[in-house]
């Protein structure tokens, strides 16, 4: 791994996993911050689709596309374990305290699906746009989703008790499932069609 690249995923590791559950304490259990960590696997995984299909590789496309959106959602899910054995060491009273079992199963169903999601937009995009173009477009999006979920947080729009935001992420990942596994087929029947890697091309039978 490139020392940039490392030092970046430790800097990532340090603002994410140690400083922020240290600065905010048990606030840092807010439902809204733990859905926050979750969707960072999305953010993690567009530069990396991106990079990744615009680098010629001996792996195929689909390969490419798995290993972004696996290592995406357990950066994310990292972190957020971090986060959570951060804020209990510095701030311990005598146990382990965590959300509540269901919430976090339903916030890592969200991070699952959010970066495959991503992943597989990522990976259509790229086979049709330049990848700085793409990263552009998906910075974009993720801006515009902070701000109107910063204005939502101001305005009360978002406050939900535990069991309903339980529920609402368990649906949104149905959806999120379903849509990311109609991106993946159409990327498969695009390969299909012109696979134009060399990994990609072996398993179609060209030289």
């Amino acid at each position: 791994m490139p020392l940039p690249q490392l030092l970046l995923i430790l800097a990532i590791a340090g603002a994410f996993g140690v400083f922020l559950p240290i600065y905010k304490g048990f606030d840092f259990l807010d439902p809204r911050l733990i859905v926050a960590y979750a969707c960072l696997s999305a953010v993690i995984a567009a530069p990396i689709i991106t990079d990744a299909f615009a680098e010629e590789s001996e792996l195929s496309r689909l390969h490419r596309l798995l290993r972004a959106w696996v290592f995406s959602w357990l950066f994310a899910a990292a972190l957020l374990a971090l986060a959570l054995f951060t804020m209990n060491a510095s701030h311990w009273h005598g146990r382990i305290i965590l959300p509540r079992t269901s919430f976090l199963i339903a916030a890592e169903c969200l991070s699952l699906t959010l970066a495959a999601v991503v992943a597989s937009l990522g990976a259509l995009l790229a086979g049709r746009f330049a990848p700085i173009n793409v990263k552009a477009g998906f910075r974009a999006v993720f801006l515009l989703a902070a701000v109107a979920l910063f204005l939502a947080d101001r305005y009360g729009a978002l406050a939900m008790s535990t069991s309903a935001t339980t529920r609402l992420l368990f649906i949104v990942s149905s959806l999120l499932g379903a849509a990311a596994l109609v991106m993946h087929l159409m990327l498969h029947v695009m390969l299909k069609v012109d696979p134009s890697n060399p990994g990609d091309r072996r398993r179609a039978g060209g030289v």
